[in-house]
């Protein structure tokens, strides 16, 4: 049999198993680079809108399974541009009832590639195409002049993630100093330069992880990267476990242990972190 994605033939022993089962083969091994599939056909016939009728079929050596494809970073570029459209449209005082009948349907389409952050905004932009009257003239405009700079972003990480993890590592180097100085800010009476110092590590935290993804597509990185000495995967578990106790220093009040936390674990893992990550885009060029 044929197996085919992309319009590539790749070699796949799948004869004797179903449709199903090879969908599945594929999908995991897809999940595991940020992919996702866009089409199924079966013997030119297209099959996704009608799975279920055939997943079942058993796949003889007569048969070919054409499979495309699609990184998760270009659906969602694509999404968000949309999105910017929509915005632009939303500003004006142009007609929006081909927004609001087909809205539903692309966000019934599109949620999934969003984060839950990145959905509380998409609420925000339902309520002005549901209820465009609810609001000022002025509100509207600042509202949606806000979310284009945020989605403006969002498409900057999908289209540029190289350029967008280089803007993550700059913010990082210009904070970093002050990050170290948490604990005094915080028994010094400064605990809103602090909160805001913390606000921005989460925020390059947060960045950081919605990038790598893309990141390492883009420089086809194949292989799991090596933070330090440490696998990814390791180096986040390991991560993330001081994460989890700095929110706990910082619900318990501890200012000590908070900035110690900050200074001498994550401060030091960000470092490492990425320094690895130009270490890949140099080794690129």
């Amino acid at each position: 049999m044929n197996i085919i994605i992309n319009e590539t033939p790749v070699e796949f022993d799948f004869i004797g198993k179903s449709v199903l089962s090879v969908v599945q083969d594929i999908d995991r091994d897809l999940e595991k680079i940020n992919f996702v599939i866009t089409s199924i056909s079966l013997n030119n016939e297209e099959i996704q809108g009608n799975f279920d009728a055939f997943a079942e079929t058993v796949l003889s050596e007569t048969d070919t399974l054409a499979i495309t494809t699609e990184a998760v970073s270009d659906i969602k570029a694509k999404a968000i541009s949309t999105i910017l459209n929509i915005l632009i449209v939303l500003e004006g005082d142009d007609d929006i009832t081909q927004i609001q009948e087909s809205w539903d349907s692309f966000s019934k389409t599109f949620n999934s590639f969003f984060s839950a952050e990145e959905c509380s905004f998409l609420d925000s932009i339902t309520t002005m195409i549901k209820n465009p009257k609810a609001i000022s003239t002025a509100e509207k405009i600042k509202r949606c002049r806000d979310l284009s700079l945020f989605f403006k972003e969002r498409l900057d990480e999908c289209v540029q993630p190289v350029e967008a993890m280089q803007s993550a590592a700059e913010l990082f180097e210009r904070i970093k100093n002050d990050l170290a100085n948490t604990s005094v800010l915080l028994q010094t009476g400064k605990e809103q330069e602090a909160i805001r110092n913390i606000t921005l590590l989460i925020e390059i935290i947060n960045k950081v992880i919605r990038i790598m993804p893309g990141y390492f597509i883009s420089l086809q990185i194949s292989n799991e990267p090596v933070i330090g000495e440490e696998k990814l995967s390791i180096f986040f578990d390991n991560f993330n476990k001081k994460l989890n106790e700095i929110i706990e220093a910082f619900e318990n009040k501890d200012t000590v242990l908070l900035g110690d936390l900050i200074e001498y674990e994550i401060l030091p893992k960000l470092e490492a972190l990425f320094a690895s990550l130009k270490s890949y885009t140099g080794s690129r060029s």
